[in-house]
């Protein structure tokens, strides 16, 4: 198993944590906003900076780091959830074929998305790592479907190591200087398919292998049937609890849209802990989220989270964030965002090996808020009921059906009991059901929507006007991954 991952700046001990920065931002922050979390490197989407920028800006500027003004690692998605979002699901927007992916963009315009293209352009960004373009396999395909989508993978993988290599050979990048590649292992819920992907892509050779849709199953199958010393990579796989889990299975990197997406949409994660040196992540309901909105925090000059140092916890009280968020300011989703990125480099922090600090990286002093909050007994323990101190409701009752909704950030309506998952726990809004059409709620959960997989009143994240998250029609929880 590998014990760091090395990039332009140096070595970032393992595990990380990677969010999207998509289209080269991570929306509301800047880089040095980022780089004040603790966060060691971001996502780069390669479909969305090929139409967005071209090769010759990058070549102009040397890579997407020196664009952003980004000194922390970087990893370049190949397009491949493009091809399930835009393709495959889109209908007449796009096609899936051996040679590629090919998608029709405004008017007559389409865009043609090969493995060797794909692997040119990341080259191009310059990441520390690299993803092989893959042919994603829909949870609703037959065997022949599934089947098909992993011979494409495979397929695609030896074309991508193939012009992979060749590039590296043209640029003279020895092994020490040449980004990772990763190849995704496929097959969907046929744990048999994704042994067989898994055992073929590893005979072609990769730094690592990954996989998204999460599933605690195929997440064994995949360690097991892989090189023991390559890295192991949940793409999109978030929830605090989940990265957990994976870490003790041996999974070592990760990215998702949760933490930011969610702070946009007044939810915030807080560690139930009243210091960092006090957090254990292997507890039940080691965390719980904060919805800053609500009326009790209108004059709570407490801290958002005794267990945090970022700017927010330090320097702001819940009634400060409370009337951002009111008067719809745009330092409101900053400061929220600077939070829950905060969160997940502590949650990092406290699932590695005592004394590795990401080496280049300077995350926010290891210092906590000397505010006493109003309520003294607001982090003594939440274990039932809506408390006045903190607005958190301790869940119980309904369990989804579904293993994961990671990339989904519901607000949750007041005619269910909540979902209890894994460690976390889900807040239930103390707004009426009947209000659900209210602009605080971005997302609404029902039992049957819970019973039949689906979730109800939430499409891909969208920005209104003045910068706030605004409520769209729905979309399955796969399609509203992308930030």
């Amino acid at each position: 198993m590998k014990q760091y991952f090395k990039y332009q700046g140096g070595k970032l001990p393992l595990p990380v944590f990677f969010p999207d920065a998509t289209r080269a931002v991570v929306r509301t922050v800047d880089s040095q906003d980022i780089k004040a979390t603790g966060t060691p490197g971001v996502l780069v989407n390669t479909y969305h900076l090929y139409l967005d920028l071209g090769r010759k800006i990058l070549e102009r500027f040397g890579g997407i780091r020196e664009f952003m003004g980004w000194k922390g690692a970087v990893i370049s998605d190949s397009g491949g959830f493009q091809v399930m979002s835009l393709a495959k699901r889109a209908g007449k927007r796009g096609g899936v074929t051996d040679k590629g992916v090919k998608f029709k963009l405004s008017g007559k315009k389409t865009l043609e998305l090969t493995p060797e293209t794909s692997i040119e352009f990341q080259m191009a960004l310059k990441p520390d790592m690299a993803v092989v373009l893959d042919d994603f396999t829909l949870p609703n395909s037959t065997r022949s479907q599934a089947e098909e989508s992993v011979e494409r993978t495979i397929l695609w993988a030896e074309r991508s190591k193939k012009k992979f290599e060749e590039i590296c050979d043209q640029q003279g990048l020895t092994e020490g200087k040449r980004p990772y590649l990763l190849a995704v292992v496929q097959g969907g819920e046929n744990l048999k398919l994704r042994r067989l992907c898994a055992e073929r892509l590893a005979e072609i050779g990769f730094d690592g292998y990954g996989y998204g849709e999460f599933n605690y199953d195929v997440a064994r199958t995949i360690a097991r049937f892989t090189p023991k010393e390559s890295f192991l990579y949940g793409l999109g796989i978030g929830k605090p609890e989940e990265v957990v889990n994976l870490v003790d299975m041996g999974f070592q990197i990760f990215d998702c849209v949760l933490p930011t997406r969610d702070a946009r949409h007044k939810r915030l994660y807080v560690f139930d802990s009243a210091s960092i040196n006090q957090i254990d992540v292997r507890a039940d309901n080691f965390y719980e989220f904060f919805s800053p909105q609500k009326q009790i925090h209108y004059v709570d000059d407490s801290p958002i989270s005794l267990a945090c140092d970022c700017l927010l916890c330090k320097n702001y009280s819940r009634a400060y964030l409370n009337h951002l968020f009111r008067i719809e300011e745009l330092t409101a989703l900053r400061l929220a965002t600077i939070h829950n990125l905060r969160f997940y480099s502590i949650l990092m922090e406290k699932l590695r090996p005592t004394g590795s600090d990401p080496v280049g990286i300077t995350p926010a002093s290891a210092s906590t808020s000397t505010r006493p909050p109003v309520f003294p007994e607001a982090f003594a323990g939440r274990d039932a009921g809506l408390t006045a101190d903190t607005g958190f409701t301790a869940t119980t009752g309904l369990t989804p059906s579904i293993t994961s909704l990671s990339c989904i950030f519901p607000e949750v309506a007041a005619n269910t009991t909540g979902v209890t998952s894994g460690r976390s726990k889900t807040i239930v809004s103390d707004s009426a059901a009947s209000a659900a059409s209210g602009s605080d709620l971005e997302a609404i959960f029902t039992p049957a929507a819970i019973s039949n997989q689906k979730l109800v009143g939430l499409a891909d994240t969208t920005l209104s006007s003045n910068g706030f998250a605004a409520n769209t029609s729905g979309t399955s929880p796969t399609t509203a991954c992308l930030d």
